[in-house]
């Protein structure tokens, strides 16, 4: 197996060891093991840098996240955006730091981080995580916003993600619209 191959095997490894098995202190450990032997520029050191930073803040290691946050932050903004792969990364780093600054309640920056990846997405004529970033939206602004204003987020999330053939989360959103409404 080559060396690359193995290193995807233990991203994969620690995700479900994270996730699945709730051995998130291992995950972490692998996850930080891997990432001492990748070079900084490699696009695959970013991924496992976006899911370790998932895993900082799912185990609330706060210094961690928001160290490996602002490294991040520099590296993905440096991106060319050329590829699918350096988009998708660009906007999947973007929701993420979009949707913990929402649990956060940091919600003047969660709406100008959202806004700004919406506009990504629109730059870039691409509709990954589009619906999801509305969803967020209507989450952000639901407690201040004009029923209506987060009803129209939560109608575009649920017009996208029918639009993927996303049948589960389109249901869900129907069901806070209904709410919404009623």
């Amino acid at each position: 197996m080559s060396l690359v191959n193995k290193f995807y095997m233990e991203w994969i490894k620690s995700l479900i060891d994270f996730y699945f098995y709730g051995q998130k202190e291992e995950a972490v450990a692998r996850l930080e093991k891997v990432l001492s032997q990748l070079n900084v520029t490699d696009l695959f050191y970013l991924q496992v840098s976006n899911t370790l930073f998932n895993f900082y803040y799912d185990i609330e290691d706060l210094e961690s996240f928001n160290e490996i946050r602002e490294k991040l932050e520099c590296q993905v903004n440096q991106l060319k955006l050329n590829t699918i792969e350096e988009l998708n990364l660009s906007i999947k780093f973007n929701y993420n730091v979009c949707r913990y600054l929402w649990l956060q309640n940091n919600t003047e920056e969660a709406i100008t981080k959202i806004t700004d990846t919406i506009k990504q997405c629109k730059t870039y004529r691409t509709t990954y995580l589009l619906a999801d970033l509305y969803v967020l939206m209507g989450n952000v602004s639901k407690n201040f916003s004009s029923k209506v204003a987060v009803k129209e987020y939560f109608e575009t999330a649920y017009f996208l993600y029918k639009l993927e053939g996303n049948m589960s989360m389109a249901l869900k959103i129907e069901h806070y619209i209904a709410d919404i409404t009623e």
